[in-house]
Protein backbone atom coordinates (compact mmCIF):
# COMPACT_ATOMS: atom_id res chain seq x y z
CA UNK A 1 0.00 0.00 0.00
CA UNK A 2 3.13 2.38 0.78
CA UNK A 3 3.67 2.58 -3.09
CA UNK A 4 0.57 3.10 -3.58
CA UNK A 5 0.67 6.24 -1.51
CA UNK A 6 3.76 7.37 -2.58
CA UNK A 7 1.77 8.43 -5.92
CA UNK A 8 -0.88 10.99 -4.15
CA UNK A 9 2.67 12.46 -2.08
CA UNK A 10 2.31 16.34 -2.69
CA UNK A 11 5.50 17.69 -4.51
CA UNK A 12 7.14 21.12 -4.26
CA UNK A 13 3.65 22.11 -6.41
CA UNK A 14 1.58 20.89 -3.61
CA UNK A 15 -0.48 18.47 -6.17
CA UNK A 16 0.31 14.81 -6.33
CA UNK A 17 3.55 14.47 -8.82
CA UNK A 18 1.02 11.70 -10.85
CA UNK A 19 -0.93 14.44 -11.74
CA UNK A 20 -1.08 15.56 -15.64
CA UNK A 21 -0.74 19.52 -15.76
CA UNK A 22 -2.19 21.79 -18.33
CA UNK A 23 -5.74 19.76 -19.38
CA UNK A 24 -8.19 21.65 -20.54
CA UNK A 25 -10.79 18.93 -20.64
CA UNK A 26 -13.14 18.13 -18.13
CA UNK A 27 -12.22 14.57 -18.82
CA UNK A 28 -11.27 12.31 -15.78
CA UNK A 29 -7.22 11.16 -16.79
CA UNK A 30 -7.00 7.69 -17.69
CA UNK A 31 -3.96 5.77 -15.65
CA UNK A 32 -1.62 4.07 -17.48
CA UNK A 33 1.84 1.58 -17.26
CA UNK A 34 2.94 1.40 -13.04
CA UNK A 35 0.12 3.57 -11.57
CA UNK A 36 -2.39 1.23 -13.50
CA UNK A 37 -0.52 -1.76 -12.43
CA UNK A 38 -0.82 -0.86 -8.91
CA UNK A 39 -4.19 0.39 -8.83
CA UNK A 40 -5.32 -3.30 -10.61
CA UNK A 41 -3.50 -4.93 -8.38
CA UNK A 42 -4.60 -3.83 -5.03
CA UNK A 43 -8.24 -3.48 -6.00
CA UNK A 44 -7.77 -7.14 -7.43
CA UNK A 45 -5.85 -8.62 -4.16
CA UNK A 46 -8.77 -7.20 -1.72
CA UNK A 47 -11.81 -8.20 -3.81
CA UNK A 48 -10.63 -11.43 -2.63
CA UNK A 49 -12.29 -12.63 -5.49
CA UNK A 50 -9.85 -15.93 -6.32
CA UNK A 51 -11.89 -18.26 -8.00
CA UNK A 52 -13.69 -15.34 -10.28
CA UNK A 53 -12.10 -13.20 -12.85
CA UNK A 54 -12.10 -9.32 -12.94
CA UNK A 55 -12.00 -7.00 -16.56
CA UNK A 56 -10.51 -3.83 -16.01
CA UNK A 57 -11.70 -1.30 -17.83
CA UNK A 58 -10.90 2.33 -17.51
CA UNK A 59 -9.17 3.65 -14.25
CA UNK A 60 -9.56 7.23 -13.70
CA UNK A 61 -7.22 9.79 -11.66
CA UNK A 62 -9.18 12.54 -9.99
CA UNK A 63 -7.66 15.51 -10.57
CA UNK A 64 -9.83 18.36 -8.68
CA UNK A 65 -7.04 20.77 -6.65
CA UNK A 66 -9.68 22.50 -4.98
CA UNK A 67 -10.70 19.14 -3.28
CA UNK A 68 -6.87 18.43 -3.16
CA UNK A 69 -6.23 22.13 -0.97
CA UNK A 70 -8.93 20.88 1.29
CA UNK A 71 -8.00 17.36 2.21
CA UNK A 72 -6.61 17.05 5.80
CA UNK A 73 -3.21 15.67 5.80
CA UNK A 74 -0.70 15.17 8.37
CA UNK A 75 -2.21 12.04 10.05
CA UNK A 76 -1.65 8.44 8.87
CA UNK A 77 -3.09 7.80 5.61
CA UNK A 78 -4.13 4.83 4.27
CA UNK A 79 -5.81 3.46 0.43
CA UNK A 80 -9.96 3.01 1.48
CA UNK A 81 -12.41 1.98 -1.05
CA UNK A 82 -15.89 4.00 -1.72
CA UNK A 83 -18.87 3.08 -3.44
CA UNK A 84 -21.61 4.66 -4.91
CA UNK A 85 -24.91 3.39 -5.46
CA UNK A 86 -25.59 6.22 -7.97
CA UNK A 87 -23.79 8.52 -11.11
CA UNK A 88 -25.52 11.28 -9.34
CA UNK A 89 -23.33 10.15 -6.29
CA UNK A 90 -20.37 9.95 -8.17
CA UNK A 91 -20.61 13.01 -10.01
CA UNK A 92 -21.04 14.60 -7.09
CA UNK A 93 -17.98 13.06 -5.21
CA UNK A 94 -15.97 14.01 -8.35
CA UNK A 95 -17.14 17.47 -8.69
CA UNK A 96 -16.95 18.28 -4.35
CA UNK A 97 -15.40 15.63 -2.81
CA UNK A 98 -16.82 13.49 0.19
CA UNK A 99 -19.46 16.40 1.67
CA UNK A 100 -20.43 15.24 4.98
CA UNK A 101 -23.40 17.29 5.31
CA UNK A 102 -25.01 15.00 2.37
CA UNK A 103 -24.14 11.71 4.20
CA UNK A 104 -27.24 9.75 5.13
CA UNK A 105 -25.84 6.71 6.58
CA UNK A 106 -25.19 7.07 10.60
CA UNK A 107 -27.21 10.24 11.33
CA UNK A 108 -26.89 13.91 9.84
CA UNK A 109 -23.30 14.97 9.52
CA UNK A 110 -22.18 11.61 10.84
CA UNK A 111 -18.85 11.08 8.28
CA UNK A 112 -17.98 9.20 4.98
CA UNK A 113 -18.07 5.49 5.42
CA UNK A 114 -14.97 3.66 3.58
CA UNK A 115 -14.22 0.10 3.48
CA UNK A 116 -10.92 -1.76 4.01
CA UNK A 117 -10.86 -3.83 1.84
CA UNK A 118 -12.86 -3.68 -1.96
CA UNK A 119 -14.82 -6.51 -1.26
CA UNK A 120 -17.21 -4.53 1.19
CA UNK A 121 -17.83 -1.89 -1.18
CA UNK A 122 -18.00 -4.39 -4.05
CA UNK A 123 -20.70 -6.44 -2.01
CA UNK A 124 -23.60 -3.92 -2.24
CA UNK A 125 -22.29 -0.35 -2.84
CA UNK A 126 -20.59 -0.12 -6.08
CA UNK A 127 -22.85 1.59 -9.20
CA UNK A 128 -23.04 -0.58 -11.81
CA UNK A 129 -23.41 2.00 -15.03
CA UNK A 130 -25.63 1.00 -18.70
CA UNK A 131 -22.86 -0.88 -19.72
CA UNK A 132 -22.47 -3.33 -17.03
CA UNK A 133 -19.10 -1.79 -15.74
CA UNK A 134 -18.87 -1.56 -11.54
CA UNK A 135 -17.46 1.42 -10.35
CA UNK A 136 -15.27 2.14 -6.54
CA UNK A 137 -13.74 4.80 -5.83
CA UNK A 138 -9.97 4.13 -4.45
CA UNK A 139 -9.65 6.96 -1.65
CA UNK A 140 -6.50 8.28 0.07
CA UNK A 141 -7.88 8.44 3.99
CA UNK A 142 -6.52 10.13 7.23
CA UNK A 143 -6.78 8.99 10.78
CA UNK A 144 -7.40 12.35 11.92
CA UNK A 145 -10.98 12.83 12.45
CA UNK A 146 -12.48 8.82 12.87
CA UNK A 147 -15.81 9.07 14.07
CA UNK A 148 -16.07 5.14 13.89
CA UNK A 149 -13.60 1.84 12.62
CA UNK A 150 -13.92 -1.49 12.90
CA UNK A 151 -11.96 -4.38 11.06
CA UNK A 152 -14.43 -3.85 8.05
CA UNK A 153 -14.76 0.12 7.42
CA UNK A 154 -13.94 3.42 8.62
CA UNK A 155 -16.26 6.72 8.54
CA UNK A 156 -14.48 9.96 8.59
CA UNK A 157 -15.41 13.56 9.47
CA UNK A 158 -15.12 16.33 6.68
CA UNK A 159 -12.07 16.46 4.55
CA UNK A 160 -10.12 13.39 6.10
CA UNK A 161 -10.52 11.75 2.49
CA UNK A 162 -9.68 12.28 -1.01
CA UNK A 163 -11.20 10.27 -4.08
CA UNK A 164 -8.05 9.38 -5.95
CA UNK A 165 -9.25 7.29 -8.56
CA UNK A 166 -12.50 5.55 -9.91
CA UNK A 167 -11.81 2.08 -11.35
CA UNK A 168 -14.25 0.49 -13.85
CA UNK A 169 -14.58 -2.92 -13.76
CA UNK A 170 -16.59 -6.74 -14.54
CA UNK A 171 -16.97 -10.04 -12.94
CA UNK A 172 -17.01 -12.64 -15.61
Amino acid sequence: QNEKVQLLRASGGGLPPCWTRGRDDDELPQVHGKEAELVQAYLQQTLGHSKKRVVFGRISRVQNEKVWKEFRTGGVEKLMFHGCKSSANELSILAEGFQVGRCVSGGSNYGTWFAHVASYSDGGYAFTDSNSWRHLFICLVTNLDIKKENEVMRVVGQSCAYPAWIVRYKHC
